[in-house]
């Protein structure tokens, strides 16, 4: 085993590669003419062009695998849109032996004393794969202005080392804790860990032994607090969150010199008001707001929005690309939190959408499984409601990916958002409701897809 992690392939110009940088996983890549000596290390180094993120970086020769031998073992959903572009470019290179990628010029970007910060834009030849574009999004930063969101940051130049900070984690929300805690430690990271689970710390000790990685599980919050310079807050609510910090703050020197980073989902004003009890104490404060279910933490598959200190972001970079697939930084604190629950509140609206429309084929007489094919070819798909429709078809919801009764705290916390700044959202107020049936009908820990019980019946 260890002989294949260290062997090398022989690889040229525009050959189609695997290409893993430290920390990560393989990606779909290209290999281009540059390469180079580390002169830290003495390793051999090759400059590869990584596709869908479409940047560049310098990968060690060890870490390149031939694409097609290795396909299906590296092959996952995440890398979907990458390979499906690779196979493009196979497919050219097999009509035409002489074909060769062009790739876009590599420009370094300047540094500029702006407050919002332009990317540089690579020129691009006639055939180069072009990448998707980013929709630009903006969300209001007070009642009467407004801020545009950055870009999502590459993963691929920025998770390079994996960070050797001591990083602590107080998970309480079982449904993201496992997987991302996993994703941390296969990763390498070093981690204190506190957890009301007991099953949850027995479990994530022995994987750190079989993974030979730093974990000590904590009897208690101060505890992970004292031995850590990050703190992760993956709690369950924002009454729980708001509790915890509140606990950690009464002793005055504990977050002196600390990076505190709430995953828990929390309202902007709230988040703000976290954010003043840190910094008054010497620390420093991020807001990481994860969208995503179960499956989408245990595969490290989740979207991360951050807002907050831009020093304490990168430092958690390596965590953040072990745990996600795409990572946005939005400015200031309130602004990832604010868009985290309007993105949760269309979350209950979709799934009570689709939930009615299951509930009506029903009863029109129409087989769910057949409806639920028949959904699956429309326009209308997505991966979130492929998964709820599989889940609605079988009229089974005891296998949790998101537990209904956390939807629905997500989607008051909408509600309360937009009765602050004065915005209409009715339609959520009638999902409200049905979330509040299906919870009196012994729902609440269920998959946020038996909400449907409560349309039908």
């Amino acid at each position: 085993m260890n002989k294949t992690k260290t062997k090398k392939y022989r690889v040229k110009e525009n050959d189609p590669v695997w290409a893993k940088m430290n920390g990560l996983c393989h990606w779909p890549a290209i290999v281009t003419k540059k390469t180079m000596t580390s002169s830290n290390s003495s390793k051999f180094l090759r400059w590869v062009y990584f596709l869908d993120h479409h940047k560049y970086a310098w990968v060690e020769d060890t870490n390149i695998k031939p694409y097609e031998e290795f396909k299906r073992h590296f092959g996952r959903k995440s890398v979907e849109p990458a390979m499906k572009e690779m196979e493009k470019i196979i497919a050219n290179k097999t009509r035409d032996p002489k074909y060769k990628v062009i790739f876009p010029i590599h420009v370094k970007k300047e540094k500029s004393n702006a407050v919002t910060k332009k990317r540089s834009v690579p020129k691009r030849e006639c055939n180069t794969p072009k990448p998707k574009k980013e929709a630009k999004l903006s969300i209001p930063a007070s009642s009467s202005d407004k801020k545009n969101l950055l870009q999502p940051v590459n993963l691929s130049a920025h998770r390079v080392v994996t960070s050797k900070k001591f990083f602590g984690i107080l998970a309480s929300n079982v449904n993201y804790a496992r997987g991302i805690i996993k994703k941390l430690i296969s990763s390498g990271h070093q981690l204190y860990i506190w957890s009301p689970s007991f099953l949850i710390t027995q479990e994530m000790r022995g994987y750190a032994e079989q993974q030979g990685s730093f974990l000590r599980i904590c009897d208690n919050q101060s505890e992970v607090v004292k031995h850590s310079q990050i703190i992760f807050s993956c709690l369950l609510n924002p009454e729980e969150a708001e509790a915890m910090i509140n606990r950690i703050d009464s002793n005055e020197e504990s977050l002196n010199g600390k990076g505190y980073v709430e995953m828990t989902t929390i309202g902007p004003k709230l988040s703000q008001d976290f954010n003043e009890l840190v910094t008054n104490k010497g620390g420093v404060y991020l807001e990481a707001m994860l969208q995503g279910d179960k499956q989408d933490s245990n595969e490290g598959d989740l979207i991360v929005l951050a807002a907050g200190s831009e020093q304490l972001f990168n430092d958690c970079m390596s965590c953040f690309g072990s745990m996600s697939r795409e990572v946005f930084l939005l400015g200031r604190v309130g602004s990832a939190s604010g868009l985290h629950i309007v993105c949760q509140m269309m979350r209950g609206v979709l799934v009570s959408c689709l939930a009615e429309g299951f509930a009506l084929a029903d009863r029109c007489g129409v087989d769910l499984d057949a409806f639920n094919h028949i959904f699956k070819q429309t326009c209308m798909i997505s991966e979130y409601l492929k998964k709820k429709g599989d889940k609605l078809a079988k009229t089974s919801f005891v296998e949790v990916d998101e537990p209904l009764q956390k939807l629905h705290q997500d989607l008051i916390q909408g509600l309360d958002l937009s009765d602050t700044i004065g915005a209409s959202s009715q339609m959520a107020a009638m999902v409200n409701e049905q979330l509040k049936r299906s919870i009196r009908r012994g729902h609440a820990d269920m998959d946020v897809a038996s909400v449907y019980a409560g349309i039908r019946y």
